[in-house]
């Protein structure tokens, strides 16, 4: 599994299959160093399941990517400028179900990490309390 720096999501709405063959989307990601597509998903339009679906098949097969490129869709980006979006202590929650799905993807991946550490201190904080306790 090699690491993803820059991955760039796009999707392209096209009558794939011929003229009588109805409009379908292509969804895609794309490594930005290397130019490998590394997933594709084809729906009706685009839509949050076509991404969701790429996205699941590029980290099963890449790994989650260390930053994501996209373009001002609706699907990665809260477009209606009018609204506000904020929680109750006044923060904004500018996110889409797409953007809330990543925070808890780069939290997990970042919890193994605060995990292990904890159990490291755990462990330190253990063997001083045992030395400690066996020198009274």
């Amino acid at each position: 599994m090699t690491a993803l720096e820059l991955l760039q999501a796009d999707a392209s709405s096209r009558k794939w299959f011929g003229p009588d063959g109805g409009t379908f989307t292509l969804h895609g990601f794309i490594d930005d160093a290397t130019g490998r597509i590394t997933a594709l998903y084809m729906s009706r339009n685009e839509c949050l399941l076509g991404y969701l679906e790429a996205i699941r098949a590029t980290i099963l097969g890449y790994g989650l990517p260390m930053e994501l490129y996209t373009d001002r869709a609706g699907i990665f980006n809260v477009n209606n400028k009018n609204a506000e979006f904020k929680d109750l202590h006044g923060n904004d929650i500018r996110k889409t179900q797409f953007g809330k799905m990543l925070d808890v993807l780069y939290w997990l991946r970042a919890k193994p990490r605060i995990c292990s550490e904890n159990v490291t201190l755990q462990m330190l904080i253990l063997r001083i309390s045992k030395k400690r306790h066996d020198q009274l």
